[in-house]
């Protein structure tokens, strides 16, 4: 119930935003843009990307304190690449009269209600033509474009800061669950892809456990037997070998070494 009404707050705040006096600066008429988790205003030479009241399995943006955090975080990550779209995170409010607005100055606050309606990510507006769709359409997006930008995406990662061994971060089972989840949520039309994405996490986590095998590679001088190995390299004898058993047979090695 609660959600239901949260939801429908926010329609009608979606609304009133339509009209171009709810903002600071020219803007002849707003167009409205929807995906499953955000609404966005195209005002004038803005654009406004508010969060939708929506829980899942992936995010949280249930409140409006979850809302205004991700839109800080959603302006810090994307000024990485993007400084110039990405501007600021602005408050929406009603003003002394009643009516709604973005980001007034303090005139137009004064005596209105202080705490925020809502809050959106506020960036540059760029042409529809400049999407990579449209620009793949009218064939300005080629071979030499993709390349370019394939080699800016695979420098940004190399730099990104990467998450220590103790994190759930890039492990088999943290990357397969939240694609998992959103089958939850979405039901029978895609089980044949929840299927693929199954088969997938299993050929991961057999990826991971050779790679860790492999790893864990060691060597040593042997004579006949498994026991006798054991005997002489007791840290293969333990937690190495027990970590390959299923993957690599004693009998496929030569006599005088083991490894993974």
């Amino acid at each position: 119930m609660k959600a239901a009404a949260e939801h429908g707050h926010m329609e009608s705040l979606i609304e009133a935003l339509r009209d171009p006096a709810c903002y600071p600066h020219a803007a002849d008429r707003v167009e409205l843009e929807e995906t499953h988790i955000s609404w966005v205003l195209l005002a004038g030479d803005y654009a406004y990307k508010l969060k939708k009241p929506v829980r899942l399995p992936f995010l949280d943006f249930s409140t409006l304190a979850a809302r205004r955090h991700f839109c800080e975080e959603e302006l810090r990550l994307n000024r990485r690449t993007a400084p110039e779209l990405y501007l600021e995170v602005v408050p929406i409010v009603r003003d002394a009269g009643g009516a709604v607005r973005i980001n007034p100055g303090a005139a137009a606050r004064a005596g209105a209600p202080a705490e925020p309606l809502e809050y959106a990510v506020k960036m540059r507006r760029f042409a529809a033509g400049e999407l990579a769709d449209a620009m793949a359409r009218r064939g300005a997006l080629g071979e030499a474009e993709i390349d370019a930008l394939a080699a800016e995406i695979a420098r940004f990662h190399l730099a990104a800061p990467r998450a220590d061994d103790s994190s759930a971060w890039g492990t088999p089972e943290g990357v397969e669950a939240p694609a998992l989840a959103n089958f939850e949520q979405i039901g029978a039309p895609l089980d044949a892809l929840r299927d693929w994405t199954r088969r997938e996490g299993r050929r991961s986590r057999r990826a991971a456990r050779r790679a860790t095998c492999a790893n864990a590679t060691a060597t040593c001088t042997w004579a006949t037997s498994r026991s006798s190995a054991a005997a002489r390299c007791p840290s293969i004898a333990s937690s190495s070998i027990r970590r390959c058993a299923g993957s690599t047979s004693w009998a496929r090695w030569p006599s005088w070494s083991w490894t993974c």
